[in-house]
């Protein structure tokens, strides 16, 4: 099985790398997985997302450890306005591996919505009661059952 790897490359190389320009990339980290299949992107928004989505992620982590995580008591009143920043971001990245949308959840009545975040083979997702009328809808599939971990992870 091969594991996934993100890579941030400066903006003035991405180019480069897509044109086939330039053929390599110098790490100082070494993986033991030698089949690893990277997944380059460019320093900015890719990061910005994935730090939001951690950051929601945290949250509804804390609101279910506190015992504050239902429908009812809203697990945290600025979801809602981070989970816009991470749509806002997500509609800008342009990546074959990455999509995002909403699916409804009909068997929830109180969230309304689920949203999906999904790079490569690893994806997240949030409920949400509000529908953000510039979000598409999901059309990849549902992976796992619960978000049990944050699936993304950051090197480079």
């Amino acid at each position: 099985m091969s594991e996934h790897v993100l890579l941030s490359i400066k903006p003035e190389y991405v180019e480069k790398i897509i044109s086939g320009k330039k053929n390599y990339e110098f790490r100082k980290k070494i993986w033991k997985n030698t089949n690893v299949k990277y997944i380059f992107y460019q320093k900015g928004l890719l990061v910005q997302l994935i730090l939001i989505l951690k950051y929601i992620f945290n949250r509804n982590i804390r609101a279910k450890e506190v015992q504050k995580y239902s429908a009812r008591l809203n697990a945290y009143d600025d979801k809602t306005e981070f989970l816009g920043l991470a749509l806002k971001i997500a509609k800008n990245i342009k990546n074959d591996n990455f999509t995002y949308g909403y699916q409804t959840d009909p068997g929830n009545s109180y969230h309304h919505y689920i949203y999906y975040f999904q790079l490569g083979k690893n994806q997240v997702s949030f409920h949400n009661s509000f529908l953000f009328s510039d979000c598409p809808k999901f059309k990849g599939q549902w992976i796992g059952y619960r978000n049990e971990c944050f699936p993304f992870k950051l090197r480079g």
